[in-house]
């Protein structure tokens, strides 16, 4: 069992290069902090400032950044930091299991299940719903169905990328 984490990755070393190079180098230098290890290959960075317009663009975000790093923003309570590193770290442990597919295997499932939710006039949220991120909220403690009256972009917002 061992063996298996470092031959992830191996192979998840294309996929992490990249997410390195595009999210992690750019804020490095004045708007990043490394806070340590959350386990084998996954690092946790927070992001302490916003002098960037990069760093702008994610400064309400959390999320894991390929394989092998968690991001998050300065300032989270304690509850919310705990939720939402084991919800990252659960996405990363997917990118190690599904590999350079989770990528696309994540777009197909959304585009899937927003394609339904709008032919069957079902109450199918593409984010909220898919199969990776229930995964991640249930891994996490958090409630893995959120109800209509719930979704975060309002009642007929099914697809929340634009």
């Amino acid at each position: 069992m061992w063996l298996f984490k470092p031959l992830g990755f191996v192979w998840l070393l294309p996929v992490t290069i990249l997410f390195w190079l595009f999210y992690v180098l750019p804020l490095w230098y004045r708007d990043f902090r490394f806070c340590g290890f959350v386990s084998f290959g996954v690092a946790r960075f927070e992001l302490v400032s916003n002098r960037s317009w990069y760093a702008r663009l994610w400064r309400d975000w959390a999320g894991s950044a390929g394989p092998c790093c968690i991001m998050h923003r300065r300032g989270l309570t304690a509850h919310d930091l705990r939720f939402t590193l084991k919800h990252e770290h659960r996405h990363c442990m997917q990118q190690y299991c599904f590999g350079p597919l989770f990528y696309p295997l994540y777009v197909l499932c959304s585009a899937a299940i927003w394609v339904y939710s709008w032919a069957a006039d079902d109450d199918f949220h593409a984010y909220l719903d898919n199969p990776f991120e229930r995964d991640a909220r249930g891994a996490a403690g958090q409630p893995v169905y959120i109800p209509r009256r719930l979704w975060p972009h309002g009642r007929n917002d099914r697809w929340p990328w634009w």
